[in-house]
């Protein structure tokens, strides 16, 4: 933990709530992207309380919370949030329970499966909601920050900061990764015929999921973390989710699938764009996480092995 931001982000704390006040750290306060912390009072009323430290982090998740509010996905509600000497922050009700991802090694398989079907519905709900007239990231009011108006311009300019970001750090793995920057500028054209922009999550898998255990099972409580959150293609909002659960092989996916089609309509597009949408998820988790997270950058490296794998052994997805 940086000692110097989380003395910045108590003192904040202590500036904002002016009573007494107990204060758990909470996040991957490592990636120094922000400081989370469960903060309680005097009555035992706990609420959560996020200092933002990376530009256009605190504003999409302002502006997600503040439509979601008005909806039925299950999301905590955004409470208070504002400007402290330039640092952005906000508090939000704290929803009790555990990350999927912490604890599903202790949920039963048919309990995960009914919670990989919520999970799914909840996704439906939320892309359902909207329809916009803009791709890209937006202001803490909603309003488009992104230049270009086609998805293609949008998608093109951060793909664009994600190559010049990866080269520049000379990172092992080079021609690996310049491989993929050639399929992608190669297959970029299936973009063109994406014209519906909807609420997309954008990094959304059981580390952002809270569940509870209620008796003898686990029950689906809520989703966390909306900072990658803005109007975008929803299709490369369900492919990490569904390949992670698509190599385990247990048929999460399908649960996964089945609650979505509950709510929303799965396009065909979404499994024609399976493989290039992956090729940019491993290229982008390379591009950042190498030096501060290197069991992401693994990660990413993984996936853009595995679709090698695929090309020589048939499909790594199957319908």
């Amino acid at each position: 933990m940086n000692l110097s931001m989380d003395y910045e982000a108590r003192k904040m704390i202590n500036n904002i709530f002016h009573k007494k006040v107990s204060i758990k750290p909470v996040g991957n306060h490592d990636l120094e992207r922000h400081m989370v912390y469960v903060v309680t009072d005097e009555e035992n009323h706990a609420v959560v309380f996020k200092l933002y430290f990376k530009k256009n982090r605190w504003n999409r998740e302002v502006a997600a919370l503040r439509m979601l509010s008005k909806s039925e996905v299950k999301v905590p509600k955004l409470l208070d949030y504002g400007i402290q000497k330039e640092k952005e922050w906000m508090i939000t009700e704290f929803i009790e329970g555990n990350t999927f991802s912490t604890v599903q090694e202790k949920v039963s398989m048919e309990n995960q499966w009914e919670i990989f079907k919520e999970m799914g519905k909840e996704l439906g709900k939320m892309h359902s909601l909207k329809i916009f007239d803009f791709f890209g990231n937006w202001d803490e009011n909603g309003n488009p920050l992104d230049e270009g108006k086609s998805y293609r311009e949008v998608f093109q300019n951060r793909y664009d900061t994600v190559v010049k970001t990866l080269f520049k750090k000379k990172l092992p793995h080079r021609e690996l990764h310049k491989k993929w920057v050639r399929y992608i500028e190669k297959n970029i054209y299936i973009l063109e015929d994406v014209k519906t922009a909807v609420l997309c999550h954008n990094d959304y898998d059981m580390r952002n999921v809270m569940i509870k255990k209620v008796h003898n099972g686990w029950c689906f409580r809520g989703i966390i973390d909306f900072e990658q959150s803005f109007p975008w293609d929803k299709d490369l909002d369900l492919v990490y989710l569904y390949y992670i659960l698509s190599i385990k092989g247990e048929g999460h996916e399908k649960s996964f699938l089945k609650g979505y089609e509950e709510m929303s309509k799965l396009e065909d597009s979404f499994y024609k764009k399976i493989k290039f949408y992956l090729a940019y998820i491993g290229l982008y988790i390379c591009s950042w996480a190498y030096d501060i997270a290197p069991d992401h950058y693994r990660n990413g490296l993984n996936i853009l092995r595995e679709l090698m794998e695929e090309g020589k052994n048939g499909e790594l997805i199957s319908r």
